[in-house]
């Protein structure tokens, strides 16, 4: 087993896809250019400004299983609030402080492994509400858990094919119950909040690496939104790397549903193909 330490002395603000990018998850139309970190006391953090975040992590081996616990307190950098304090200025991405504690478990059964994790992740925010700029509204606290298992096929070519089940689900959200999720899409929890993906790895185990990676990811609630992904990444030479993949998105918005798509909604239709290639130095 081992314990590690993490001091992280700044935040470093994000960089968003423009508006115009099919793969912005901002408002429709809305250019998210002012980003800003909020200390608990309500001060707004400049770029590279020192503050104080700090975690820590105890992982230990039990037999034929791994398990680990963490806590760690820092800005969040995973899903700000996007808030107008000022009608007639941009909305501001606004990052809070965030306090998460969790932890993994994974066991061999064999040819199989089992996964399994789990965090909670509690907001800070001044308790007037108030900030520099104006009131932020309160957002939800909230838990994630996800579940998986693996299979590994051994052939006689030296290949291998694993065979991958996972799940996910939001747990609980501020205000509901504790297995129950909003009604409405909110855009302060995982866009992950009742999924399953089912998927399958094969390595070629040769001297270039190839590998292909088939996976498929349905929302369990609304089994009509659907995302496919196909990649294959393989070595060339010595300091090459290619990657080639697509992306099939059929997310449509919820029956009824009014307004301007968000989440994944914003990204129906949207499908990809595309192909990286990388040069190691």
């Amino acid at each position: 087993g081992n314990v590690e330490g993490y001091f992280m002395p700044f935040f470093v603000s994000p960089i968003f896809p423009s508006p115009n990018s099919r793969l912005s998850f901002g408002p429709p139309g809305v250019t998210l250019t002012d980003v800003r970190p909020l200390e608990r006391g309500g001060k707004f953090l400049s770029d590279w400004e020192l503050t104080y975040q700090m975690g820590g992590r105890v992982q230990q081996s039990i037999g034929d299983a791994d398990v680990s616990a963490h806590v760690i307190s820092h800005i969040d950098r995973r899903t700000p609030q996007v808030v107008a304090f000022d009608s007639n200025a941009p909305p501001v991405a606004v990052f809070q402080p965030v306090i998460q504690f969790g932890g993994t478990y994974q066991q061999v059964f064999g040819p199989y492994v089992a996964k399994l994790e789990a965090a909670y992740r509690r907001f800070y925010r001044p308790a007037s509400g108030q900030t520099e700029l104006g009131p932020i509204p309160d957002r939800p606290n909230f838990g994630v858990i996800a579940a998986g298992a693996e299979r590994s096929l051994y052939h006689e070519d030296s290949t291998e094919t694993t065979l991958i089940v996972e799940a996910q689900s939001v747990f609980a959200v501020d205000g509901i119950g504790f297995f129950d999720r909003p009604e409405q899409i909110d855009l302060t929890l995982p866009l992950f909040q009742r999924d399953v993906l089912i998927g399958a790895r094969h390595a070629r185990n040769d001297a270039a690496g190839q590998e292909v990676l088939v996976t498929g990811i349905v929302n369990v609630e609304r089994p009509e939104q659907v995302i496919l992904s196909a990649v294959y990444s393989r070595r060339i030479g010595e300091t090459f790397g290619l990657k080639a993949g697509g992306r099939f998105i059929r997310v449509p918005p919820p029956d009824g549903a009014t307004g301007p798509e968000v989440g994944f909604a914003a990204l129906n239709n949207d499908h990809q193909i595309y192909l990286i290639l990388t040069r190691y130095f």
